[in-house]
């Protein structure tokens, strides 16, 4: 056994430039999917943050005599949701009041803006399917006067992340093919400058596993390195 490890680790010393070429072709390979898996990532990660910050505003009747929690409890209970914020007359108009930086409630008697209920749909079902699904429940609903949510965002995620989905695992999957022939035939290069160990091997009546042994060892170091 500890002569096919020796013979394993004498290729480094009499098939240099074979074993340098297996080393390249492993180190192109790893960094090429490397590079492949980090774009795919980010990409992944991107689309992520986009999806959370996806919500639907409920805009609830004043008119309709309800009580904020039975409407959170009710769609709650749907699984699409992700979490609820209920959001008060006072409270919208104050931030209404930041964002256009006038004090409106100095300007305006009465606050015109209705209660509203900001649900956050989880990431796997922002889909124009699941959206509009779980709206089409509620549009006739009397105790909402208006259900809103970014329509053209969500299109354009639909849209685009599928095609940026379909062209990665086109990259990915031609990365792969690519490497697995560059390293296959970095390893008929480096069998073919061992052919007389496996000619005279065999005509010593060598087993395959006595000829296979050192090639192993070989290739564990190398791609350890």
């Amino acid at each position: 056994m500890w002569f096919l490890i020796k013979e394993g680790i004498s290729g480094f010393r009499t098939a240099r430039m074979a074993i340098l070429l297996s080393i390249l072709a492993i180190t192109i390979s790893l960094f090429f999917n490397g590079i492949f898996f980090l774009t795919f990532n980010k990409i992944n990660s991107v689309a992520g943050e986009l999806k959370k910050e996806f919500v639907i505003q409920f805009f609830i009747d004043p008119a309709v005599k309800v009580n904020p929690e039975d409407l959170i409890e009710m769609l709650q209970a749907e699984n699409v949701v992700e979490s609820i914020t209920y959001i008060s007359p006072d409270s919208a108009l104050k931030e209404m009041s930041k964002s256009l930086d006038i004090p409106l409630n100095f300007i305006i008697d009465k606050n015109p803006l209705p209660p509203t209920l900001n649900v956050l749909i989880k990431n796997r079902y922002v889909q124009e399917h699941f959206v509009n699904n779980f709206i089409n429940k509620y549009t006739n609903s009397q105790e909402f006067i208006e259900i809103q949510y970014p329509q053209n965002k969500l299109a354009l995620l639909e849209k685009y992340g599928m095609a940026v989905l379909f062209v990665l695992v086109f990259i990915g999957i031609a990365f792969l093919i690519s490497s697995i022939l560059l390293v296959i035939y970095t390893l008929k290069i480096t069998i073919h400058s061992k052919q007389k160990f496996i000619v005279l091997t065999r005509l010593m009546g060598g087993t395959n596993f006595y000829i296979r042994f050192p090639f192993f060892v070989e290739a564990l170091l190398e791609g350890t390195i």
